[in-house]
């Protein structure tokens, strides 16, 4: 993954939004993320950061480890609504110290964290009934990497709680415009950062998503689930 991370940074950097996906090349990432690594490129570029260098690999997991603070903070934001404020620091360092987390983004240099940061906010603006804000960041998540997709159901319940909270014409008119709002919102934020990258066409972006979601057929991958447990691990789903 990491020499997948340093190719597309340094392409992106020097090809420009507009010429970075092409048939014959393989970037399975929505924009989003792509134009950070072509930012962090140019500024490799800047220092004279060789792709190889110690120096690279820390500037690109830069974005990811200040995703893990993001997370930390978060977790004892959440946290603080419902304990003491010493239990909020126990359950923060609970994810600060997780072997997980300190695995997967410092030691394996990946990127979950930079998706799940946005994914945790847009569910504690949502709890907060923060709905419009809690789209829009979610679009976030969903502009960085297709898994945001799985989400998608909690997002729209969120939104239909409402619903069976107040029956009336004028509430019952007030949410359905409000879930409206919140989707146009998150598709917006989506859309934007893919505007330079199709020439005016969008049908690509959607058959990026699509395709993404298509070209792992597999029953897990390296997943810490139940199929890599009983040897199903990159085993066809069928």
């Amino acid at each position: 993954d990491m020499s997948c991370f340093t190719a597309w940074a340094f392409r992106m950097a020097d090809l420009g939004p507009a010429h970075f996906y092409a048939p014959d090349y393989f970037a399975d990432y929505p924009p989003a993320y792509m134009l950070v690594l072509g930012g962090m490129a140019k500024l490799a570029k800047a220092f004279s950061l060789a792709a190889d260098s110690k120096g690279f690999v820390l500037l690109l997991t830069a974005a990811p480890v200040l995703c893990d603070l993001g997370l930390i903070w978060l977790a004892w934001r959440v946290a603080s609504r419902y304990t003491s404020q010493k239990g909020a620091l126990v359950v923060a360092a609970f994810v600060a110290f997780s072997p997980a987390l300190l695995y997967d983004t410092a030691v394996w240099k990946q990127v979950d964290s930079v998706l799940t940061v946005f994914l945790l906010a847009a569910f504690w603006l949502l709890s907060e009934k923060k709905y419009i804000p809690g789209a829009v960041v979610f679009g976030v998540a969903l502009a960085i990497k297709p898994q945001a997709l799985l989400y998608g159901p909690v997002l729209a319940l969120c939104f239909a709680v409402p619903l069976l909270q107040d029956t009336s014409v004028a509430k019952a008119a007030k949410t359905v415009g409000r879930a409206v709002l919140g989707a146009l919102a998150a598709v917006a934020v989506v859309v934007v950062p893919a505007l330079p990258v199709g020439g005016g066409s969008l049908s690509w972006l959607l058959e990026k998503y699509t395709g993404t979601m298509e070209s792992y057929p597999y029953a897990s991958v390296n997943g810490f689930n139940f199929a890599t447990l009983i040897g199903a691990n990159w085993a066809l789903q069928d």
